[in-house]
């Protein structure tokens, strides 16, 4: 049965019976047509019955003014102005992510954050959660990443990330020249440090992608002992080491498409050689004493472009997969140990659960978000649909992966750009969380790091966001 608030604006001291949230005295909600007369101006205020909240999520702004349209005979005289949503999570933070107040600033991610704002700024709002105390809530930290001061918080930001847990430094880099002239590099050492509620700005420098400086997308990964990571950035390859922040060596990709498709690398630990998927080419790099090509297989007509390859250091093989191939590659010697069919848009990275034995592809399928799983060991293939949630409906087409060790979990983005988890025990979704994205079509890169699983974004200012898994999943 619809229900409803009476509300005036009030400066001032409570009105007696009433209640107060900053400057909105409000009522107690009542059916519609019931509960008190409020006619009678209590405390000489005008007021006003807000929106029906049966199946909706209200949303109330005193207006200081007085000035608000109204369809009284008085006209505009309104001192209260109101907003609705749909009655789901992800309607409410659309709706307060689209206040007029919020035009410009970075997207709340989930119903804590909102909560918090709304009550911060003198809102009033019938939606029931309680607000958490600071450093209570899922979003714990943002890294903003810029070229220099001006260029924050426009143009795009980081498209790669990766997390050292030796040195727990996460390192960050820029290829999207194509779209952005500020490309470079970074990283923001002892991330555990890292205080709850924080934000980090750290800035890029090009300094060392020098060979890299060509147009296309690219990929980053570590070595085995956490210190170097290997950049891939088009056109060629530079190796950093993160002890001394300096460039140690690189190499210039002769063989390959360096167009925007994703595409990414792997450091093989058992080998020491670094894998390349470089459009139709697999090209094997050695590592030492200094870069070298030791290998470049062309791979059509068997496979066509292969964008993503993965390392599995249990059983020290690799797994690369494109559109409709993927295929086993030894480490040892570039060769193949078996192929398969696959039926995806789009492929944009991968991980290996040792738990499981299976290769986990974060990829687009029929215009949708999944995850791709192929069994190590038997070279099946199967598919995870990550679902819409909410009234949101589907707006994002792909997906990016992490992988959490702690729980054996895939965490990526579904189509209603909620942070979901896929059980790697099952192949099932297991959580749906209420953590939404806004603003980014695709997760980029995602990195766990000490409980935290670390999101970087190519808008919302070219930040970073970092979420404590332990309060969207309590291990």
């Amino acid at each position: 049965m619809a229900t409803t608030t009476p509300f005036t604006y009030n400066p001032g001291s409570p009105i007696a019976g009433q209640n107060q949230s900053g400057s909105i005295a409000y009522g107690d909600t009542n059916l519609v047509n019931g509960g008190d007369d409020y006619s009678g101006n209590p405390g000489g205020k005008k007021w006003w019955m807000g929106a029906d909240e049966e199946n909706k999520y209200i949303i109330c702004k005193d207006v200081s003014t007085s000035d608000w349209p109204t369809q009284t005979p008085e006209g505009d005289i309104g001192s209260v102005r109101f907003w609705g949503s749909a009655k789901t999570d992800a309607a409410f933070v659309l709706r307060v992510n689209t206040l007029p107040a919020r035009a410009g600033l970075i997207p709340l991610d989930d119903v804590f954050e909102c909560k918090d704002w709304l009550d911060t700024n003198g809102y009033w709002t019938n939606f029931g959660i309680p607000n958490p105390p600071p450093g209570d809530r899922q979003r714990f930290a943002i890294i903003d990443f810029y070229r220099n001061p001006s260029s924050l918080g426009s143009g795009y930001g980081v498209d790669n990330l990766a997390y050292s847990s030796e040195n727990d430094t996460m390192y960050a880099f820029n290829t999207n020249t194509w779209n952005y002239s500020g490309f470079g590099n970074a990283n923001l050492d002892n991330l555990s440090s890292l205080i709850s509620g924080s934000r980090t700005f750290v800035s890029l420098s090009a300094d060392y992608l020098s060979v890299g400086s060509g147009y296309g997308a690219g990929s980053c990964t570590f070595d085995n002992d956490g210190d170097e990571v290997y950049i891939y950035a088009g056109t060629g390859i530079s190796r950093y080491t993160l002890s001394t922040n300096a460039l140690n060596d690189s190499i210039a990709v002769t063989n390959g498409n360096r167009g925007e498709d994703v595409r990414t690398s792997a450091f093989d630990d058992v080998t020491s050689k670094y894998f390349v998927a470089n459009g139709q080419y697999l090209n094997t790099y050695k590592t030492s004493p200094s870069l070298s090509l030791s290998s470049s297989i062309n791979l059509a007509p068997t496979q066509n472009l292969a964008t993503v390859i993965i390392a599995d250091t249990v059983n020290n093989s690799l797994c690369m997969a494109g559109t409709n191939k993927f295929t086993f590659v030894d480490p040892s010697n570039s060769s193949f140990i078996g192929t398969g069919s696959v039926d995806v848009d789009v492929v944009m990275n991968g991980v290996y659960s040792s738990t499981s034995e299976n290769y986990y592809f974060g990829v687009g399928r029929g215009g949708s978000p999944a995850v791709m799983v192929i069994d190590a060991n038997l070279g099946t293939v199967s598919y995870v649909n990550l679902p819409v949630s909410g009234s949101r409906g589907a707006v994002n087409t792909k997906t990016t992966i992490a992988y959490d060790s702690v729980r054996d979990f895939v965490w990526g983005m579904s189509a209603s750009r909620n942070l979901i988890g896929v059980d790697c025990s099952t192949n099932t979704v297991s959580i749906n969380s209420n953590v939404i994205f806004e603003g980014t079509n695709t997760a980029v890169m995602p990195q766990i790091a000490n409980g935290k699983i670390a999101i970087g974004s190519r808008v919302d200012n070219n930040s970073v966001k970092l979420y404590d898994l332990e309060l969207i999943s309590p291990s």
